[in-house]
């Protein structure tokens, strides 16, 4: 099996770098993350300041939708002062979890850990796809980092190569995919967009392997690099003159991600969304009996709904789902609502945070040892007593 360069075409070695991702950003230091912690709880004091103003110089209890700013303000800052259960003390959550992350598959001392590997036959067992198909789709097999890979190019709609994408691990929810430096993202399939026109619909789907299985039973289709991949400006233009788009709805955060970008697009008025019920995506149903693939198949594109049917719908669930959370947030936040004075509430609320806090030197540190009440006392002072009022804290 020849070593073929991710760079460019020809059997040459695979350059490691190519495909390795950027290191991640090692994140602010802990005195950094003190000093933002500081400047977010004299936020918070001004916040809560602010609602009580606003309700009290207009005599009309405390609004709704400050006091849901006030809340979730509140909810984001224990959200970031309270410590990992597993950190160990003095040590924010978000640097373990980032040690955690290189943790995982030790498998190099130092370097990227050695990728689990993806042959082409594997990948066609798994698929269940004739492997001399998916070779005349362009899918080559190379060498990553000693491992097995797939060299999965992207073209144009007259055939040019515009990015390549290597398959380097089989198993889903792991280590799966590179790029090759400098590909230009783009829908994976665009060289078969003619027969898309001359059949009169195209299926969008996420993902090479749902567009391999597609093709294997001769229904046009073209994949997005992943659910988030669609750009209205890249994309909707190679779509022009096709009558029906058939889109596929996973049910899984990336249907919902699809579903975000389609209420944007300018090909919604032609989309027709399919569900696959017990089967996740395409592949999936082909994987399931390649045999009742296109009978199963025709049941779920008869029962796709159009876009304007489906946005309707979801438009009122959501303004449903969303006095519901309004309602609920109310209940939460009704007490401190009614509170005759809030400020001193949220100041108790983060002391005893604070004390679960990892960058306070003690368990006697208050929220007067972070942010001074006095500073913020003398911000607010002038106001206070133009208003003919006085915050005793």
């Amino acid at each position: 099996m020849p070593d073929l360069d991710p760079g460019g075409a020809g059997p040459e070695t695979a350059q490691q770098d190519a495909c390795t991702p950027s290191p991640p950003d090692p994140g602010p230091s802990p005195e950094d993350q003190a000093r933002a912690s500081a400047r977010e709880l004299a936020t918070l004091d001004e916040l809560a300041y602010q609602v009580r103003r606003r309700a009290e110089s207009r005599r009309l209890g405390i609004r709704v939708d400050a006091l849901d700013r006030a809340v979730e303000a509140a909810r984001q800052t224990a959200a970031d002062l309270t410590p990992d259960d597993d950190a160990p003390p003095g040590i924010p959550a978000w640097r373990t979890q980032q040690a955690g992350a290189r943790r995982q598959a030790p498998d190099q001392q130092g370097g990227e850990p050695r990728p689990a590997g993806c042959s082409l036959a594997a990948y066609a067992g798994a698929k269940r796809l004739p492997i001399e198909f998916l070779r005349e789709r362009g899918l080559t097999e190379i060498t990553y980092q000693g491992a097995p890979a797939i060299r999965i190019p992207y073209t144009s709609p007259d055939g040019g190569l515009v990015a390549v994408r290597f398959r380097i691990g089989l198993e889903s929810g792991g280590d799966r995919f590179r790029w090759r430096q400098g590909s230009a993202l783009a829908l994976y399939g665009l060289d078969r967009l003619e027969l898309a026109r001359r059949a009169g619909y195209v299926v969008i789907v996420e993902g090479e392997s749902d567009c391999h299985s597609l093709w294997c039973h001769e229904i046009p289709a073209v994949g997005l690099p992943g659910a988030n991949g669609w750009r209205e400006d890249r994309d909707a233009e190679h779509l022009a003159g096709i009558e029906t788009i058939y889109v596929v709805i996973e049910p899984d955060r990336g249907g919902q991600t699809v579903m975000a970008w389609l209420r944007q697009s300018s090909i919604r008025d032609r989309v027709r969304l399919v569900t696959l019920g017990d089967w996740k995506d395409p592949s999936a149903l082909h994987v399931a009996d390649p045999d009742q693939f296109q009978e199963r198949w025709q049941v779920a594109i008869d029962a796709a709904e159009p876009w304007p049917d489906v946005e309707a719908t979801v438009l009122a669930e959501e303004r449903q789902q969303a006095e519901a959370d309004r309602l609920e947030l109310w209940q939460q936040c009704r007490e401190l609502a009614e509170a005759p004075a809030i400020l001193p509430l949220v100041v108790s609320t983060l002391n005893r945070l604070l004390k679960k806090c990892p960058l306070a030197p003690g368990p006697t540190t208050r929220y007067h040892d972070v942010c001074p009440l006095d500073r913020v006392e003398r911000q607010h002072a002038g106001r206070r007593r133009a208003a003919g009022r006085h915050v005793q804290l």
